[in-house]
This record gives structure tokens, C-alpha cells and sequence, in this order.
């Protein structure tokens, strides 16, 4: 998911390939799983037509301001041009535009102090990002 984006863009660049690995091995162990080739087609249950896509019930992205620092990565994720570096108290911090933000989740799942969220309707899980 978005992996080629986590190592251009995301602040670990090609670290995040061994983060990926590295997930995937304690995921086997966690669950007891001995094969990973146990996992193949697991979620195509789960995989759904583009029309059958809930769009009424849209989650945006969220900046905490407190756990934002401004490092200014977000911006260039996001596809939308949903998300500027603004000042609040002296401060850059990053600000997303509801009207512009799609959902993608990308910049929740790539920000390194784990400062934006998405909030929607219905619950949001994203995974472990750390």
C-alpha cells in the first residue's frame, strides 16, 4: 500500500522497506503463521468494485497542532494540494483544507510524529504506521 510513496517521500526513505520486512516477519510470529505464502489472498474477500466504494461516509485527514513540528514533508504527499505549511503562534505547522482532502490517509500514515489523523463519520483504522 503506497510503499513506492513511503520511500520517495517519507522521511526513512529506503529504511522503510526493512520496517516493512521487518513487519511482516513479527505479523508471521505474532500469529502464529510458519508460511507467509499462508497470507496469499487472504484480503481479496475484502476487495470491492469502484461502485460499491462507500464515498457518502468521507473521512478527511486531521492535524493535531500539538504533535505537528512543521518539517514541512506533508505537502509534497499529498495529490490533492490539500495540505500548506502555515504559522500558528510563531510556529510552522501544517494545515489541510477539508474542501481539497480526499481521504487517502497517506499523509496520516507517513507523518513522522504521527500528527495527523483521520476523522470521519465512521471509524477510521489505518494500521501500525510506527
Amino acid at each position: 500500500m503506497q510503499t513506492c510513496t513511503a520511500i520517495m517521500y517519507g522521511p526513512k526513505q529506503f529504511a522503510e522497506v526493512k520496517n516493512f520486512i521487518d513487519g511482516v516477519e513479527k505479523y508471521l510470529i505474532d500469529h502464529n503463521v510458519d508460511d507467509i505464502n499462508k497470507l496469499r489472498g487472504i484480503t481479496l474477500p475484502q476487495i470491492i468494485t469502484w461502485d460499491k466504494v462507500d464515498r457518502e461516509h468521507k473521512a478527511i485527514s486531521k492535524v493535531d497542532p500539538a504533535k505537528c513540528i512543521g518539517c514541512g514533508m506533508c505537502p509534497s504527499w499529498c495529490f490533492y494540494d490539500a495540505i500548506k505549511i502555515t504559522e500558528d503562534g510563531g510556529k510552522k505547522k501544517s494545515s489541510i483544507d477539508p474542501n481539497k482532502c480526499d481521504g487517502c490517509g497517506l499523509c496520516a500514515a507517513l507523518c513522522p510524529k504521527d500528527a495527523i489523523k483521520m476523522e470521519g463519520p465512521v471509524p477510521v483504522y489505518l494500521g501500525d504506521f510506527n
